[in-house]
């Protein structure tokens, strides 16, 4: 009896040791749809950080610009990204940075501090906290809401303070 009983901490762990973590979390398993939305949220972020990277020199109109961010924000979300980060320098013959203020980026990073909510089969919202960002204590949520066509395309973000 008692070799039976030592045997069950040795059994679990190898259970433990054979199952993914991710297995073990009931509405989180690996590859589901909450996983491919927030992968999607991430890529679309990243060609706006691209896009700010190369935009001085690489992005000769506008149109390039929000061309560049069509495949990952809605078109009029492309479009006023793009009248508010970037504007055309007649001198340099392209696209330049506005210095000011960005939106928050999604990134890998802040993969474990996002929730995402699905509110129906082709539209889910990413919310994010961040706490003393402006000043010592504040906190503010950023919300991220996505649509799914082919993928998930941001369709609208927010940033609102919390207290």
């Amino acid at each position: 009896m008692r070799k039976v009983l030592l045997g069950l901490p040795i059994l679990f762990l190898l259970l433990l040791q054979a199952a993914p973590l991710s297995a073990l979390v009931p509405n989180q398993p690996a590859g589901s749809e909450t996983d491919r939305i927030i992968d999607d949220i991430i890529i679309d972020f990243q060609l706006f950080s691209d896009l700010l990277a190369v935009a001085p020199g690489d992005i000769h109109h506008r149109a390039e610009a929000i061309a560049w961010l069509a495949p990952g924000f809605e078109s009029d979300l492309a479009v006023a990204i793009v009248d508010c980060y970037l504007q055309f320098q007649p001198e340099l013959n392209c696209m330049t940075v506005i210095p000011t203020d960005s939106i928050p980026v999604i990134t890998s990073a802040d993969r474990s501090f996002c929730r995402i909510t699905q509110l129906n089969n082709h539209t889910a919202r990413l919310d994010r906290i961040y706490s003393n960002c402006y000043s010592p204590g504040d906190c503010w949520l950023y919300q991220v809401t996505a649509e799914k066509s082919e993928r998930w395309k941001i369709v609208d973000i927010s940033l609102s303070p919390l207290n």
